[in-house]
């Protein structure tokens, strides 16, 4: 039989034993035979190492069947070891008299390594070999079920990387994966074994800080483990850089229950976010209050779409010694009482999964349409549509830019000029750049706005298909005081003329921002100087009596 096979008397001798037994035991039955079975049979438990009574003996004072323990491990005679499993039975005489055992196992070792294997897989990242996001879970409400005071009080942190897509798609998804096994065992490290860490999934880790519990303490593990997380690593002959974000909430004294200390370890990392990215910030009562702000803008927001009470007011763009060129339509929310609010008021909306691309949609039709309305009335003007990073990364969105345009058949395509902040196709530069090339394929101009603000590198303006940079005002306002906002403005402005870009200067607040921007080679202007936001209804008697800015200088 495939079974190992050892039969003994009733003192527990070895009487005999089959091959296979013999094979296991590392002995032959002529070495074996009449020696005490515990002496040839030593069994473990695998995990403890402690002995595991033999069940011959319990047959033999119970005269019944007994299995082998779970767990089991055999020693043979030159150390090798074996997992095993089965049973031992009583050998009876005709007249049910015990006689003796049989002893009858089986080598289950390969079964269970592919068990252990697979319950590592079930609860383990397959790149990192960190534990998942499910074993991470399961941790997480250990720990906060656990009545040990010791383990009373400990973070959860919630890390993520920065600039990881980048890498991604400037040198493909191998060189990503050896960052995240080399960033893994950098925070494996960095954190210690005291402590869990857990990839939750793509570029995001979780952990679970048991030590340094002190505060001013763990803000000093958590600054020094961030910069050697921006040490380069070396990726298939190039060496990479990325930043972390890291998010942490408090138990017991922020939350007492896994979701919820996850959530909060989620929206400081968030704040995080956008506090500048590379740091770390804890949960506290004002990100919840800024999270329901967030939310009370997602409401308004719903409300004014059901109730169309979002409206477009547009600021003129015009040229430094020439005529109005255009106008930026600007998203504005009727209150009904005479009241405007601005999309600061309901800016989380525009981003938002179930309302970016509803208000997209709105802006483009309105937008265009009133165009086409001034183009009736003999005023030509290029229309600057803004659009949100998630309604331009949508699937859909080219599909709603055919269907607008399709409504408006009459109005010129080089009148439209869509705006996307300088940051938006970073987060999937891939899917931006064929999407903003298909914009550009219909005729469309694309403008690059807030340029300045975010992390765009010649390369990347390079590669995109944009024909306009606009200086965010935070810039502009203040050339006329600080060095180092006039130099980005130079720097800029000499960037995008060697590339053949349009240059336009935003926030220009008064005739002395325009002269210095005229000295820097900069001739499109939008801001308080020429025009603050207006109704559409006032822009045609404003382009008619418009004057250039510098005329009589």
């Amino acid at each position: 039989m495939g079974d190992a096979v050892i039969t003994t008397d009733t003192q527990a001798r070895v009487t005999g034993a089959n091959a296979v037994a013999e094979n296991l035991l590392g002995q032959k039955i002529s070495q074996i035979q009449g020696q005490p079975l515990d002496t040839v049979f030593q069994i473990i438990n695998e995990t403890t190492r402690e002995a595991v009574p033999n069940p011959v003996h319990r047959v033999l004072d119970e005269g019944r069947v007994m299995g082998l323990a779970n767990h089991t491990t055999l020693i043979s005679a030159d150390g090798s070891e074996y997992a095993i499993e089965d049973s031992a039975a009583p050998i009876r005489s005709r007249s049910g008299e015990i006689l003796g055992v049989v002893l009858v196992f089986h080598d289950v070792s390969q079964r269970r390594q592919l068990a252990e294997q697979l319950a590592h897989q079930a609860g383990h990242d397959y790149l990192t070999q960190l534990p998942n996001r499910l074993l991470f879970q399961h941790e997480l409400e250990n720990v906060c079920q656990c009545d040990d005071r010791k383990q009373r009080k400990f973070y959860v942190a919630i890390l993520d990387l920065d600039g990881f897509k980048q890498i991604n798609d400037l040198f493909g998804h191998n060189s990503g994966d050896l960052l995240l096994k080399a960033l893994a065992k950098r925070m494996k490290r960095l954190f210690g074994k005291e402590n869990i860490i857990a990839r939750l999934g793509g570029d995001e880790f979780g952990l679970i800080l048991f030590a340094p519990l002190d505060k001013p303490v763990i803000e000093s593990m958590l600054a020094q483990a961030l910069r050697k997380i921006t040490d380069p690593v070396e990726v298939l002959g190039s060496l990479v850089t990325v930043s972390a974000t890291v998010g942490l909430s408090a138990f017991p004294e922020d939350a007492h229950n896994p979701g919820q200390l996850m959530r909060l370890a989620d929206l400081a990392m968030y704040a995080a976010k956008a506090a500048g990215r590379n740091t770390f910030a804890f949960y506290d009562e004002v990100l919840e209050a800024r999270q329901q702000a967030i939310a009370e803008g997602v409401r308004l927001a719903e409300e004014a779409l059901k109730e169309s009470a979002l409206v477009l007011w547009y600021q003129p763009l015009v040229a430094l010694h020439g005529p109005v060129l255009g106008v930026e339509a600007l998203l504005r929310l009727d209150r009904g009482d005479g009241t405007l609010l601005s999309p600061d008021s309901f800016f989380s909306a525009l981003d938002h999964p179930l309302l970016a691309g509803k208000i997209g949609r709105f802006v483009l039709d309105s937008a265009i349409h009133q165009g086409l309305l001034w183009l009736e009335q003999g005023i030509r003007l290029r229309i600057g549509i803004n659009i949100s990073a998630r309604h331009l990364l949508d699937s859909s969105f080219m599909q709603d830019m055919h269907a607008v345009l399709e409504g408006y058949p009459d109005f010129p395509r080089e009148l439209i000029e869509l705006e996307v902040t300088e940051s938006a196709p970073m987060l999937d530069f891939p899917s931006a750049i064929m999407t903003l090339q298909a914009i550009n394929a219909l005729g469309i101009h694309i403008a690059l706005d807030d340029f300045g603000t975010g992390n765009a590198s010649l390369t990347y303006l390079q590669k995109l298909p944009a024909q306009t940079i606009k200086i965010d005002q935070s810039f502009v306002r203040d050339i006329l005081v600080d060095d180092k906002d006039l130099a980005i403005v130079t720097g800029v402005t000499s960037t995008a003329q060697a590339l053949g870009m349009e240059i336009v200067a935003e926030g220009v607040e008064t005739l002395e921002h325009a002269r210095k921007l005229e000295r820097l080679g900069v001739n499109l202007l939008q801001g308080y100087a020429i025009a603050k936001p207006m109704p559409a209804a006032a822009i045609p008697d404003w382009v008619r009596s418009y004057q250039p800015l510098l005329a009589n200088q």
